[in-house]
């Protein structure tokens, strides 16, 4: 069973809802490329993002699933 990222599941959502990138940027006051970003998982949304998507979506923030921080899904640079 493949498991849930927040990506995926904004996705859904905003697929659900019937918006663009443009338009649920618009909705909650980010930018359309931060969309991408969340998207993608190459961003972490902050907590009051979270909380306007919960509300725009009409569910609870922990109905998103938790990630790990970028940081530790990073490989280690080589020196």
């Amino acid at each position: 069973m493949e498991t849930q990222t927040f990506g995926k599941k904004l996705r859904e959502l905003k697929k659900r809802d019937g918006l663009s990138q443009g338009q649920l940027a618009a909705e909650i006051g980010i930018s359309r490329n931060q969309v991408v970003r969340l998207e993608a998982g190459s961003s972490i949304p902050s907590w009051p993002t979270v909380r306007k998507l919960a509300r725009l979506f009409k569910i609870s923030g922990d109905d998103f699933p938790a990630e790990e921080p970028l940081a530790k899904k990073k490989a280690p640079r080589k020196k």
